[in-house]
């Protein structure tokens, strides 16, 4: 059986509002989650995508400088949702299954 490595990353924020002029909210969060095959890791597939903030009403403000990347990520999930993030999982699993045993991305190097 192979089992996969996996990685959720934050890639960027946006930490800017137009509308509010206002520098210390994040609007935007990047995200991507990569899966990796633990016995050929150069077998991988990713999906992200990028989540905007109603800030409008900041009932919940949390100072900027005290956000870490495990609060950005679980924002992620709860907007997303756990069941749609391992749908995604699932999606790059087969991602991955579907590729040839002698995959090589870059073969001539």
């Amino acid at each position: 059986m192979i089992n996969f490595n996996w990685t959720f990353n934050i890639q960027n924020t946006v930490p800017y509002s137009l509308e509010t002029q206002n520098s210390n909210v994040i609007k935007t969060i990047g995200w991507n989650i990569i899966g990796k095959d633990s016995e050929h890791e150069i077998k991988q597939s990713s999906v992200g995508g990028s989540i905007d903030f109603d800030i409008s009403s900041l009932s919940d403000f949390k100072e900027i400088n005290q956000i870490s990347n495990d609060d950005l990520k679980s924002w992620v999930i709860s907007v997303v949702g756990q069941d749609k993030i391992d749908e995604i999982k699932q999606g790059i699993v087969d991602n991955i299954d579907s590729l040839p045993k002698d995959f090589n991305p870059t073969p001539n190097f």
